[in-house]
């Protein structure tokens, strides 16, 4: 994703910005913090929703989240 990122940007020195990021939040490439348990502590109404189409964060993710998460799907094609 962050290469993909990068070849969009033509700005000196933003490469560096999106590396950080990536190093911290995906250290050895995979994500340092399961959101998805956080979610289950979370004492208020939580919506999530996701685009049928997401292709950095899929919506099949969305499975298994607590029974306490509402999960909205938008379709390919919004109306909105």
């Amino acid at each position: 994703m962050i290469d993909d990122l990068l070849k969009y940007k033509r700005l000196e020195g933003v490469e560096a910005s999106p590396r950080l990021l990536s190093e911290r939040l995906f250290p050895g490439g995979r994500q340092a913090t399961l959101l998805r348990e956080k979610l289950a502590l979370l004492h208020q109404p939580v919506l999530v929703v996701w685009g049928s189409e997401d292709q950095i964060i899929p919506a099949r993710h969305a499975s298994g989240l607590p029974s306490s998460v509402q999960v909205e799907v938008t379709p390919a094609k919004s109306t909105w």
